[in-house]
């Protein structure tokens, strides 16, 4: 492409967004006013060396290590190569592009808050070591390329890194920050922000509430703190940190495969978790929080009341501690334990269940092994019951007015003084 026609097209561009650059394509552009600090600027070597421009805050083209800054109202500033720099400093409709090898594009720099422009502003980098950065509100800044870093400051932000070292940050509200590729980072302050790193090492982190993150690749880290978050990291090696309240957190990994082994945290109330994969672990404090594991060789740990915990797989370990709980595990040689008042505990829910084994600690609590064989069940506190179903089960319940019974085969059933115990041998 020659000179004259690249002139053209920035022409067309600052045209389009009413900053008056006059240049004509096919055609080279007017000499600037003899006040223009660029008016004496050489000829380039070769078409589309380097390249600048600027307008309304002046300098129209500089070519050599390009730089461009403008200051100006609706100011636009294209710079394209090598050194390139392009700095519109704010002003109604400000673009900013700078385009390869050292590019960066920066719509408000200044230093102070009083000194924004806050205006609608575009902010593009694309290609080598690419930094777009903007300030004010209703933003869009994108930075596509290796080393690609794209950040705004502000409200109602777009925010888009695509590329090897892409990081996308956005500090305000109702913003959209995407990373989405390589060494991915997302960084969000504020709320009602959707967040999405998709990539190798991905990496998101938000801050405030209503925010859906999701991250999908290998080594995912997710981090939450607010509430009403949809969070959901999809592959193995997976983090997940949630604080908050009625959040939905979803890790998921290739089940049966021996490494999945994500791991979730979430602290808060009405939370719902989901983990699907191998030798994962959750750990949950709150209350009326529920969790469900499927795979083998999980773990789940919930502190607080009113919580639940189901469990499909093998070699599983659920522990509640809390009043008004429930745990359930499918498979078998699971292990279900709840310590609080009025709970639940269940393990060998299907016939082809065996080795489970489910424990309650309270009063007024349950534990059973519903099918399946060399099931382990025990229930202590007042008015607790054990029962299992099956062959080659252990049933226990101990404490006043409690009850122990087991149906099936080659059973055994214990009580303590003054207990109920049924045994039927059908």
């Amino acid at each position: 492409m020659g000179y004259a026609s690249q002139i053209g097209r920035v022409g067309a561009l600052a045209v389009a967004l009413g900053v008056g650059l006059v240049t004509t394509a096919g055609t080279a552009a007017a000499k600037p006013a003899p006040s223009s600090p660029t008016s004496d600027a050489p000829a380039p070597t070769s078409p589309g060396q380097n390249m600048a421009v600027a307008t309304n805050g002046t300098t129209r083209v500089q070519r050599g290590d390009a730089t461009a800054t403008s200051d100006g109202k609706g100011s636009v500033a294209i710079a394209r190569g090598d050194g390139a720099t392009a700095i519109s400093a704010g002003g109604p409709g400000s673009l900013a592009i700078a385009k390869g090898d050292g590019a960066t594009a920066a719509i408000n720099i200044r230093a102070c808050e009083t000194c924004l422009a806050g205006s609608g502003n575009k902010v593009t980098a694309s290609g080598d070591l690419a930094t777009a950065a903007a300030s004010g509100s209703g933003n869009t800044v994108r930075a596509t390329g290796y080393g690609s870093t794209a950040k705004a400051t502000g409200s109602n932000n777009t925010v888009t890194a695509d590329g090897i070292y892409a990081a996308a940050t956005a500090n305000g509200s109702d913003n959209t920050v995407l990373a989405t590729n390589d060494y991915s980072t997302a960084t969000v302050t504020g709320f009602e922000n959707t967040v999405t790193a998709s990539g190798g090492g991905d990496q998101a982190t938000v801050s405030g509430y209503a925010n859906t993150v999701t991250t999908s690749a290998t080594a995912s880290t997710a981090a939450v703190s607010g509430d009403g978050n949809t969070v959901a990291v999809d592959d193995y090696l997976g983090a997940v940190t949630v604080t908050g309240s009625n959040n939905d957190v979803h890790t998921s990994g290739k089940v049966g495969t021996s490494a999945e082994q994500n791991t979730t945290s979430v602290t808060g109330d009405n939370n719902l978790l989901s983990l699907n994969g191998t030798a994962s672990e959750a750990d949950v404090v709150g209350n009326s929080n529920a969790v469900t594991m499927t795979g083998n060789g999980n773990f789940a740990q919930v502190h607080g009341s009113s919580n639940s915990t189901t469990m499909n797989g093998n070699d599983n370990t659920a522990a509640i501690s809390g009043n008004h709980s429930e745990t359930i595990t499918i498979g078998h040689d699971n292990s279900a334990l709840v310590i609080g008042d009025g709970s639940t505990a269940k393990a060998g829910v299907v016939a082809t269940d065996h080795g489970n084994s489910a424990g309650v600690n309270g009063d007024s609590s349950t534990a059973q092994a519903g099918y399946g064989s060399n099931n382990t069940v025990n229930a202590h506190g007042d008015d607790s019951t054990a029962t299992a179903v099956g062959t080659d089960n252990w049933v226990e319940a101990t404490g006043p007015d409690s009850h122990a019974s087991a149906l099936g085969h080659d059973n055994v059933v214990e009580s303590g003084p003054g207990e109920t115990v049924y045994a039927f041998n059908p």
